[in-house]
């Protein structure tokens, strides 16, 4: 990588907030295995923004839930720690994970819905197929967190350099165009955060899961396979989108055959399906709300 596209990135990383405590903390509970509901709850509660959208979120006509929650922490048993971390991280002023990826040619919604069904499948692919493993938060987590090098490449990625695209692995065309790829990228914006280390590694090798460490490779191989799942059922983000080859090697650390993979692609749609309405009605009604103060 040049010095001037190494200089421009740094400056990206600059001019992108850093997560709020709240969402670092969370983040650092989860990846802690004896982590317990009330720790999360406890941080949640500090939060009275992100307790609105839990409680919201929860209560939506997704869940169809026939009494209404009125408690974190009954509304955090409903949804789960990882999931409660996911809601942190999308409404983080850093838009990392629904930000509008013009290099790429991918709006905010397909980067949202992209990194949602990634981190659904993930977790899918370890509470079923991980062999106890990989901690279903942790791939959820780490399914939300994996594309947030785009956030900073997509604004130097040449627009022109997509109209007579070939058929090479989309990373060796961010290498040829930037010196670096997006997992890399993500990698040193993960690091400038300190977010926890099976997060760091598992973004930065996605893409490329035989290259993370050893303690890691079942969480890389959950996230690559569940990236890929994803993509091929219509989640993509823009022109990579099936522009990554699947490493199958993950037969080695994910015990899964075609008939599993075949039903994980059901389940994990119609857990999506809820997931999404449920998330978008908590902040599209957000949205209005501060639409009407404006006004």
């Amino acid at each position: 990588m040049s010095q001037d596209n190494y200089k421009k990135i740094e400056k990206q990383i600059d001019t992108i907030p850093p997560l709020s405590p709240v969402t670092s903390q969370l983040l650092a509970i989860i990846s802690e295995p004896n982590h317990s509901l009330q720790d999360v709850v406890t941080v949640v509660e500090t939060d009275a923004i992100l307790t609105s959208i839990v409680l919201k979120t929860v209560n939506s006509a997704a869940y169809g839930l026939k009494d209404t929650v009125e408690t974190a922490v009954d509304a955090i048993r409903f949804l789960g720690d990882s999931m409660v971390a996911g809601l942190a991280i999308k409404r983080e002023k850093s838009g990392i994970s629904d930000a509008p990826l013009t290099g790429y040619l991918a709006d905010a919604d397909a980067s949202w819905a992209h990194s949602l069904k990634t981190a659904i499948a993930a977790r899918y692919f370890a509470k079923r197929f991980s062999n106890g493993k990989v901690r279903e938060g942790v791939a959820y987590t780490a399914g939300i967190l994996h594309d947030i090098g785009k956030s900073l490449l997509s604004s130097l990625l040449p627009a022109e350099s997509f109209q007579s695209i070939n058929d090479s692995e989309f990373l060796e065309l961010e290498e040829q165009l930037l010196g670096i790829n997006h997992a890399e990228a993500g990698f040193m914006l993960a690091y400038k955060w300190s977010l926890p280390k099976a997060m760091c590694e598992v973004i930065r090798w996605h893409h490329e899961p035989s290259k993370a460490a050893e303690e890691f490779k079942t969480l890389a191989y959950i996230i690559h396979l569940a990236d890929i799942t994803a993509m091929m059922s219509g989640s993509g983000t823009g022109i990579d989108t099936m522009r990554h080859s699947i490493d199958s090697e993950y037969k080695k650390f994910i015990t899964v055959d075609e008939r599993g993979l075949e039903l994980a692609f059901f389940e994990i749609q119609l857990e999506y399906n809820q997931t999404f309405k449920a998330i978008q009605a908590c902040f599209d009604s957000s949205k209005s709300v501060k639409s009407e103060e404006v006004k």
